[in-house]
């Protein structure tokens, strides 16, 4: 019997094999800025695929700021500070967070995600009307429905998030969080095995977006807070890094 064919998925997992290791070396800081990576035909032997797999991979780099492409002389290392995107976020602590400590990290992180709901909330409160709300409270009981499924639910809150922000009319919001979306998702995943969803979820985002309706934010951001206080607290416990 032959072989069967390799899948597209298999072809997919060789290329993220390719993604992660190159962008690791490139975020540890092997290469030098201004210096060029090695050809493709070097980098398919040295990974053993082939060199659309590499230069699939490649082309990901690229779009993440790392490198760039200059005629006739292969791809240029970039300056990871000053042209790196956010999606190099996920990968950057698939790494280890070269250069930074996880605990430091990951609080960082938890903080990052409060000021961003705080001022989701606060423009919600300003400029939303009762109709917008209502599909907020949709979202909200999607969410809740689908609660035992760490993964659809942490999908439906990012919804719930969006439109919030749809909510408040001002379009370059909801362009920035439509930015960090797959980085958001992702990097939530990678935590929700670690914890249920909280029993209060439900009950304190209800109240939080009664406050909206009341042109209320500053309850609304203490109960959400709250409720990301606490849990925060829960997480970096289960992690050992309280």
């Amino acid at each position: 019997m032959t072989s069967p064919a390799p899948t597209p998925e298999r072809r997919a997992s060789r290329e993220d094999l390719v993604f992660d290791d190159l962008v690791a070396e490139l975020l540890k800081g092997r290469y030098p800025v201004g210096s060029r990576l090695a050809p493709e035909r070097d980098l398919a032997l040295r990974y053993g695929t082939s060199r659309s797999t590499v230069r699939e991979a490649l082309r990901r780099i690229e779009t993440l700021g790392l490198v760039r492409a200059r005629q006739g002389s292969g791809l240029e290392v970039r300056d990871l500070f000053r042209d790196g995107r956010i999606g190099l976020l996920p990968v950057w602590l698939r790494a280890g967070a070269p250069g930074a400590a996880p605990a430091v990290v990951l609080k960082e992180l938890l903080r990052l995600r409060r000021i961003l709901v705080a001022e989701i909330l606060r423009m919600c409160a300003a400029y939303s009307n009762g109709s917008s709300i209502g599909e907020a409270r949709a979202r909200l009981a999607a969410a809740w429905q689908v609660r035992a499924d760490r993964s659809a639910f942490l999908r439906a809150d990012f919804e719930l998030m969006h439109s919030l922000t749809s909510a408040s009319g001002f379009a370059p919001a909801a362009w920035m969080l439509n930015a960090v979306e797959g980085v958001y998702v992702e990097l939530a995943g990678q935590l929700a095995p670690l914890l249920p969803t909280p029993r209060d979820y439900h009950r304190v985002h209800a109240q939080a977006l009664d406050a909206l309706e009341a042109r209320d934010p500053g309850r609304a951001v203490e109960l959400v807070d709250g409720y990301f206080e606490r849990h925060d607290k829960r997480l970096l416990e289960a992690l050992r890094l309280t």
